[in-house]
């Protein structure tokens, strides 16, 4: 994920992002600055593919709530972020967060699949900002080692717990009592 450069005055608000190209990139506003990613690599588009699959189908049975992929908006609550989650999460009980044009408030789970462009970006800004708004959970995949890093239990702008996960691993969520996930599966 680069950042945009721009002048010095301006700065970004999150309604900026109806306002840029539909170009195939994916665009974010973090603190007043622009951040932007290129298309996803297929290998990306795979894992999204596989793990919306295995996920979805047990949030359905379970009627637990709503799975959603970018390009989709959340606008966390200081207004001065709208980001763009490969893949969220939202409970039954927190539904209303979803508006017509973005959601507004914080998801239940956020998915991060990195890929060379975005890896320090989500290990660093975005691991923050969902830390500091009490994301319950985010998950980035690491799709070229084949990894799943599950960062748990926010407190005081930062994740108290993370877990990783390998092939022949079985993934497990608070969020999903029930749910077991063969790592391998996801990265078939």
């Amino acid at each position: 994920m680069e950042r945009v450069i721009s002048p010095d005055d301006v700065r970004w608000t999150v309604e900026d992002l109806w306002t840029l190209p539909d170009d195939g990139n994916l665009y974010e506003v973090i603190d007043g600055e622009l951040y932007m990613a290129p298309p996803p690599i297929p290998a990306h588009q795979l894992f999204s593919g596989n793990f919306s699959y295995y996920l979805d189908r047990f949030i359905r049975r379970h009627k637990l709530g709503k799975l959603l992929a970018a390009p989709c908006a959340v606008i966390l609550p200081t207004r001065r972020r709208g980001v763009q989650p490969d893949l969220f999460f939202i409970r039954r009980e927190n539904l209303s967060i979803i508006g017509k044009k973005a959601v507004r408030g914080v998801p239940d789970l956020v998915i991060a699949i990195s890929s060379p462009g975005t890896a320090r970006y989500d290990r660093t800004t975005k691991l923050w900002v969902y830390a500091e708004h009490g994301v319950p959970e985010y998950w980035i995949v690491d799709v070229p080692r084949e990894m799943i890093y599950q960062h748990t239990r926010p407190k005081a702008g930062a994740y108290k717990h993370t877990r990783i996960y390998r092939p022949g691993d079985r993934m497990r969520s608070d969020l999903f009592p029930g749910l077991v996930l063969k790592v391998t599966d996801l990265f078939e």
